[in-house]
């Protein structure tokens, strides 16, 4: 009688069981780099290691988002143990132009007074990268 009631207690006040889970995050059938893997509506979260891999702790019934820069953010709820795998897929709207900074805030580029350097993404969709700065290196002067 007594595990009986207090499973229902347990569901009843929203009880739910931490536990860790892991996974696998891919874009375009390879393993994405660097994706954040947050608890919706928190700040506790993690990224995808080299291999696309990740591990967090959560509860039951919690959200995860999935997101990395130019592909649409995947929301998953967590139920059980098992590993929660995600492929990403690009948006259909891209940047135009991206200021990326070592420093500071984001700017607009007409405002920047430091040096800047435009990088076509023709330039960057021949080869393999395994994240955006390898893209990056050697495309512009100083890089």
């Amino acid at each position: 009688m007594f595990v009986f009631l207090d499973a229902l207690y347990r569901h009843r006040v929203g009880h739910s069981k931490k536990g860790k889970i892991t996974g696998t995050v891919t874009a375009d059938g390879a393993p994405l780099s660097f994706a954040s893997v947050i608890v919706k509506g928190t700040t506790h979260g993690t990224q995808t290691d080299e291999n696309g891999n990740y591990t967090i702790n959560v509860k039951d019934g919690e959200v995860l988002e999935f997101s990395f820069m130019g592909y649409t953010t995947v929301t998953r709820k967590v139920s059980g143990a098992r590993p929660v795998n995600v492929t990403l897929v690009e948006e259909a709207s891209q940047l135009d132009e991206v200021v990326v900074m070592a420093y500071g805030t984001t700017q607009k580029k007409a405002k920047v007074t430091n040096s800047v350097a435009t990088v076509k993404a023709e330039a960057l969709s021949t080869g393999s990268f395994a994240n955006p700065a390898q893209a990056l290196s050697g495309a512009v002067a100083g890089a």
